[in-house]
């Protein structure tokens, strides 16, 4: 048995919350994988290939998560990963890079509990839907402790709270206008420094035994700490700019290698899976198609694996479904494989009989 056999027959025990590998054993393995297949540096690709995974974080990842994506079979984002894991490594001679998003958040957040209070100065609970009337008619108004928060540069310099509460009522009124979903207060998840906010630790395996193996750096794509705006896309944040045009910098700004859009320009096939299929990947998808309409890039061949994604399905504590975006987010997906560059497929199948996958390989 090689050493990608033992990995892959090992996954199931290793897909756990708390599981975290160990780098020395990862360089091992990788350097056992390189002799034994005689893998190639990742630089020698003719088809320099991406694996793009989205917020493949614990919290999202498994049950004891604060934000798991159960999907509709209860296992979801669990049983994405594990075979997304396999898949990875049954393709580790054809992934030029891997890169992950992560979700990095602060308790004051605007999609949080603590940033909003409701008249009797309680906070709203999770999953609760906030439209631009509840703010306008005060049934929820931001925290003051958020005042703290206004960027330095505001433009117009008037009162923090002023700012605060001109900037709410602006983010609610941009989402309505932009037919972006209605803003949802989440759990608090993937809190900075928290064990929750971690790649999965079987991702992080993969991601280091690659690196080893092909002789390439895994790349770490942060988004969502701004405290005005969501930041589902990993492309950029739901909105740009605060009411008085300052920008509403996401963090991976200041650093343009490492960003969704250059991984775009810089791989001519990228290979996308994540959580959740219904937010997270639905937006980071539909920015990219965004940003290909606009002649911002051009597309390289793009392969969303729709077996290592899941929709968010809320339940309540008997089980009954509250919430279930599997359906709509099925719908927005067909829509964008309309493109002739996107393509829907599974981990199961072979990668050479994907779509355009032979095209221009060596």
């Amino acid at each position: 048995m090689t050493a990608l056999d033992r990995i892959v027959s090992d996954l199931g025990t290793r897909n756990r919350w708390g599981y975290e590998p160990d780098a020395s054993e990862a360089e091992r393995l990788g350097l056992e994988v390189r002799e034994r297949v005689r893998l190639r540096p990742a630089a020698e690709d003719v088809v320099p290939t991406a694996l793009l995974v989205v917020d493949g974080q614990n919290d999202f990842c498994y049950p004891e998560g604060a934000l798991f994506v159960a999907g509709r079979t209860g296992d979801g984002a669990r049983g994405d990963l594990g075979r997304l894991a396999a898949w990875g490594y049954r393709n580790l001679d054809r992934l030029t890079t891997i890169a992950a998003t992560m979700d990095e958040h602060f308790l004051y957040q605007i999609f949080h509990p603590a940033f909003w209070l409701t008249p009797e100065g309680r906070h709203p609970a999770p999953y609760t839907m906030v439209s631009p009337a509840d703010v306008r008619e005060r049934r929820l108004v931001p925290n003051p402790a958020v005042h703290t928060l206004v960027p330095p540069q505001r433009r117009d310099r008037r009162p923090a709270a002023e700012w605060v509460e001109a900037q709410a009522a602006d983010y609610l009124a941009r989402l309505a206008e932009d037919a972006r979903y209605e803003l949802t207060i989440w759990p608090y998840h993937c809190l900075k420094g928290g064990s929750g906010q971690n790649l999965a630790g079987i991702l992080r395996q993969l991601m280091m035994i690659h690196a080893f193996a092909r002789n390439a750096a895994p790349v770490l794509i942060a988004k969502g700490d701004n405290p005005w705006t969501e930041s589902y896309s990993a492309v950029g944040p739901e909105v740009s700019r605060a009411f008085d045009g300052t920008p509403l910098l996401d963090i991976s700004a200041a650093r343009p290698h490492a960003t969704v859009a250059h991984i775009l320009r810089t791989h001519r096939r990228v290979v996308i899976a994540g959580q959740a299929l219904s937010h997270c990947v639905l937006w980071t998808l539909s920015d990219v198609v965004r940003l290909v309409d606009a002649g911002e890039i051009a597309p390289p061949a793009i392969y969303v694996l729709v077996d290592a994604c899941s929709a968010v399905v809320v339940r309540d504590a008997g089980g009954a479904v509250l919430v279930d975006y599997t359906e709509s987010a099925s719908a927005a997906l067909q829509g964008l494989a309309s493109r002739p560059y996107l393509h829907l497929v599974k981990t199961v199948d072979d990668v050479a009989s994907w779509p355009a996958w032979g095209e221009g390989a060596p």
